[in-house]
């Protein structure tokens, strides 16, 4: 038995940064090809970054049905930040909590 309201297993995607880029890229390719049979989430850091990731995302959500989830990581930096790190790990795994996704990548 699965741990969310629907039957669809659910997948997690965390990125450091929305520019795009290769991992934004492949990102994209899988959540939006993904879609139909899996509930996806999208967790993306550098919130004062660009946010081309999200943007796509966005777009194609509003050219299916399947919702993509864009959840916007505060502490999860590129940089090496000793402080930012160990949040992003407490907000990671808070939002880990909340979803309980089968897979996360």
């Amino acid at each position: 038995m699965l741990n969310s309201q629907s039957d669809k297993p659910k997948i997690l995607y965390i990125v450091t940064q929305a520019e795009w880029g290769g991992a934004q890229r492949h990102i994209f390719d899988l959540s939006a090809n993904l879609s139909r049979d899996f509930d996806i989430t999208v967790a993306v850091g550098e919130p004062q970054g660009r946010h081309d990731l999200i943007d796509e995302l966005a777009k194609s959500k509003e050219q299916r049905a399947n919702a993509i989830n864009i959840v916007q990581l505060r502490h999860l930096v590129r940089d090496i930040s000793p402080i930012q790190d160990l949040m992003a790990i407490f907000e990671i795994a808070k939002l880990y909590k909340n979803l309980k996704p089968n897979i996360v990548h």
